[in-house]
């Protein structure tokens, strides 16, 4: 069974940003299913690769398609990012230091982040460009 899975409540309703969405769950539960094989310090490094990937995928479409509509809510949504990106950040370099610690503090987060970040945040931009035609 799948650690975190997609479900069409986490659709924001925009096909780029959706697969986007999909692909992190793929990563989380890719390093979910490592680390109850045992094998969490050796996948660390090509998680926190592909968190890096996403990152700049993710948060890029986003922020040009805001950027480009004139979304209201630009600034605190870039904010949102940010405060991600800086936590990824600090648990990479955790991890480094102590590679198993992706079972523990990776997991709950990233599992959280895309589940609430979807619905409390992507929900209002997906309806936002729905409105201007962007599906």
């Amino acid at each position: 069974m799948a650690f975190a899975t997609w479900t069409e409540d986490l659709s924001v309703g925009v096909v780029e940003i959706d697969d986007q969405h999909r692909r992190l769950l793929m990563v989380i539960n890719d390093l979910h299913e490592a680390v109850m094989s045992g094998k969490g310090r050796a996948v660390s490094e090509a998680l926190f690769e592909e968190l890096a990937n996403y990152i700049t995928d993710n948060f890029g479409t986003e922020e040009k398609l805001m950027e480009a509509n004139g979304y209201p809510q630009y600034e605190s949504h870039r904010r949102a990012h940010g405060g991600f990106t800086e936590r990824v950040r600090g648990l990479r370099a955790k991890c480094f230091d102590d590679p198993a610690c992706a079972s523990a503090d990776a997991l709950g987060y990233l599992k959280d982040w895309i589940i609430n970040h979807d619905v409390l945040i992507d929900k209002d931009l997906g309806v936002f460009l729905n409105a201007r035609g962007i599906h």
